[in-house]
């Protein structure tokens, strides 16, 4: 809409800031001037309008500079319409849904978005753009008095940033993200068991003949749970001089993707090629659970949990320290440990072998068992200084 009384301020250029007074319509039908004065300019030949808030001619030629400041700058002009948190989690949930992420991270996110926009509603911060730096040092207090983790605390933190850059980047409903200043020191990984050697050949040798199958490939191609779970024969390629590969299509939360939804191929190792022989192929899925009175003829997915409650039984009957604090995937943490002793296999080739573009578990067992490590530190030497009187 054109401004009446329109008039250029001086000293604005690029762009050129015009003020003047907006026109409408009365009730009656008679035309009007506002009193309050209207600042407009002109950027890529678009015509922009903003209301200034005041009707003091001084006060708004003031405003028209500082608007025109904030315009060279790049600064946003307009305030953002408030968005409500609450509001923000429900748009910010539909984009990670859009972006076809796993069941197990979207109720993970819902989790933890829920559980903010609760202690925010609590804390009386309804929309986003109230939300302050005193606020989030606030719930930063909140969660430690809660007794939480610094990896819980840190998880938490990180998706809450999240969603506040979202907000101003993506969605563009904040004019600035308070927390980008704000960083997060992430937890040191905490140390997590892993099998010797010689536990898990004791293992794979004492393991029922059926769960022993599963630890085989857990052990010697380092997959997980759902990864052995999904497996089929489709995904095997068994060569006829004893050699053979398979494909790590399937197994994360989704069920139809890897967890990094990366597929990656294994070859398989001399020992396995002789398990694989020798298993039924009665079924599309490599293993199945025993037969049971709900299905009679077998062909059921195994189960984690009770492949777990066997496996740290059969840890006690091998007199194993701590046997409750091994899981299904120590099996994955002695592959990686294997791999990081080996001299055989580069860092990039071990990462490709596990389904990793990184890890900081297997960063440490390759700094564990670096030999060239071991080397340098065996490499140093503080000589002694004979002492006066000393020599023959």
């Amino acid at each position: 809409m054109k401004l009446i009384d329109r008039q250029v301020v001086p000293g604005t250029e690029q762009p050129v800031i015009r003020i003047g007074h907006r026109e409408f319509k009365k009730k009656n039908g008679s035309a009007k001037a506002t009193k309050q004065w209207y600042a407009e300019w002109c950027i890529d030949s678009k015509q922009k309008c903003k209301k200034l808030g005041t009707t003091n001619l001084t006060k708004a030629i003031q405003l028209a500079h500082e608007l025109a400041q904030k315009l060279r700058l790049g600064e946003p002009v307009s305030p953002k319409k408030a968005i409500r948190i609450d509001e923000l989690v429900v748009q910010y949930m539909a984009y990670q849904r859009a972006q076809d992420r796993s069941p197990k991270t979207i109720e993970k996110y819902q989790y933890i978005l829920d559980q903010f926009a609760t202690w925010c509603q609590a804390h009386h911060k309804t929309t986003a753009a109230s939300f302050s730096l005193p606020d989030y040092w606030k719930l930063l207090e909140w969660m430690r008095q809660k007794g939480w983790s610094d990896k819980t605390i840190y998880s938490r933190v990180i998706i809450i940033k999240q969603i506040f850059k979202w907000a101003h980047i993506k969605l563009r409903a904040l004019n600035e993200n308070v927390l980008a200043g704000e960083t997060v020191r992430e937890p040191q990984t905490n140390e997590q068991p892993c099998f010797t050697p010689e536990q898990v050949r004791i293992l794979l040798d004492k393991a029922d003949p059926h769960e022993a199958a599963i630890f085989n490939f857990m052990a010697f191609a380092g997959l997980r749970f759902g990864e052995v779970q999904q497996l089929r024969w489709s995904d095997i390629n068994l060569n006829n001089d004893g050699t053979g590969s398979m494909t790590i299509r399937r197994g994360g939360s989704a069920g139809d993707k890897t967890k990094g939804r990366q597929i990656r191929s294994i070859q398989i190792h001399p020992e396995l090629r002789v398990v694989v022989d020798k298993l039924p192929r009665q079924f599309d899925l490599i293993f199945t659970a025993r037969a049971s009175t709900k299905h009679p003829h077998g062909g059921s997915m195994i189960s984690e949990r009770r492949l777990l409650v066997s496996l740290k039984r059969l840890c006690a009957r091998c007199n194993f320290a701590n046997p409750d604090q091994y899981k299904l995937h120590t099996f994955r943490h002695s592959f990686a440990s294997m791999l990081a002793r080996s001299k055989e296999t580069s860092y990039k080739q071990a990462l490709a072998l596990m389904g990793h573009k990184n890890s900081r578990v297997f960063d440490l067992y390759f700094t564990m068992f670096d030999k060239d490590a071991h080397k340098a530190i065996a490499s140093i030497h503080y000589p002694r200084m004979e002492q006066p009187g000393t020599a023959a």
